[in-house]
């Protein structure tokens, strides 16, 4: 842990109080000539302290906000060399679908859910795709956790891009997973290679046997889906549910095919913690190299000025007394 200075000269400004001390010298030099033509006693030493310690307190703490302190925290990281695994999320029209109008989409719980299943293997990178008819990778594997939060907020979007058709509701299409599988999506050299699908389960027919061959060719590829789905669940546009759209009471037989076929797991969103943990087993331990130390500046120049208020409100209260 260490603190620098952005602008260390800035911290002059502090000598701005050099200005009201005068002011204040001069004061208690005109107050004390008074009161002594008056023969009268003056204020003890010990009053004024509060009053002197206020103003220099001030202009230090602005003297401080002004040179920019930063505070860098180190911290050394590890990355697996052995595992690698990809978050993907379905952005086909239908995880638009929500409870109510004011409620989170299927689409919004998938991404709080992308979330924590990061967090759940720090020490793995990670990648990020979305999934409608087609793949498209967004981030590949990587440890730094703040893009792939931030490409997870900004990029990703219900079909964005579009898919290769846009004639019905249903556009996903678990054929087009095979990719993560045949066009080098992964690291070479990871053994441990995994996919957490996160989708509602509503996607046009698939004969999945091809897409376990893919995925027990060459490095093994474990495949973990969570599924965001319920048969009361509407998709609503200006506050009023499409009639187009009606939740697919069959589509959870056949994503559990899908998932059993590949040799995957399927988890519905309320047993999140038993993905987690499932993730978690399959990634196991393993060799681990350090990568770097990761150095995060936090600017302590707000702290500082908020802290200036304190002594301010006190100079001011002295003053209306």
């Amino acid at each position: 842990m260490s603190v620098s200075f952005l602008t260390p000269r800035a911290a002059l400004v502090g000598l701005s109080v050099l200005v009201p001390l005068a002011a204040f010298v001069l004061v208690e030099w005109r107050a004390a000539r008074v009161r002594s033509q008056m023969r009268l006693a003056g204020p003890s030493l010990l009053s004024r302290l509060p009053l002197l310690a206020a103003l220099l307190a001030v202009a230090g703490l602005v003297a401080l906000a002004s040179a920019q302190p930063l505070l860098e925290r180190s911290q050394t990281r590890y990355e697996r060399t052995d595992a690698a695994a990809y978050v993907v999320l379905d952005t086909s029209r239908s995880m638009l679908a929500a409870e109510g109008v004011r409620k989170p989409t299927r689409f919004a719980r998938a991404k709080q859910a992308a979330l924590a299943l990061r967090a759940a293997i720090p020490d793995v990178p990670v990648g990020l795709a979305s999934m409608t008819d087609r793949i498209l990778p967004h981030v590949f594997p990587t440890l730094e956790t703040d893009v792939f939060k931030a490409t997870l907020q900004r990029s990703l979007g219900i079909e964005r891009p579009p898919p290769s058709s846009a004639s019905d509701i249903r556009t996903t299409d678990y054929g087009s997973l095979s990719a993560l599988a045949n066009q080098n999506f992964f690291p070479p050299g990871r053994k441990r290679r995994l996919v957490l699908v996160l989708t509602d389960g509503e996607s046009i027919p698939l004969v999945a046997s091809y897409l376990r061959e893919l995925y027990f060719t060459g490095p093994h590829i474990r495949t973990i889906f969570v599924r965001f789905w319920s048969e009361t669940e509407r998709v609503y546009r200006k506050g009023k549910p499409e009639p187009r759209y009606r939740p697919d009471p069959a589509s959870g037989t056949q994503i559990s095919h899908v998932a059993t076929t590949m040799g995957g797991k399927l988890f519905s969103e309320a047993r999140l913690r038993d993905a987690i943990r499932a993730e978690r087993a399959f990634v196991g331990d393993g060799l681990k190299i350090k990568v770097k130390s990761d150095r995060r500046p936090m600017a302590l120049a707000p702290f500082s000025v908020l802290a200036a208020i304190f002594p301010l409100g006190f100079l001011l209260w002295r003053r209306n007394l």
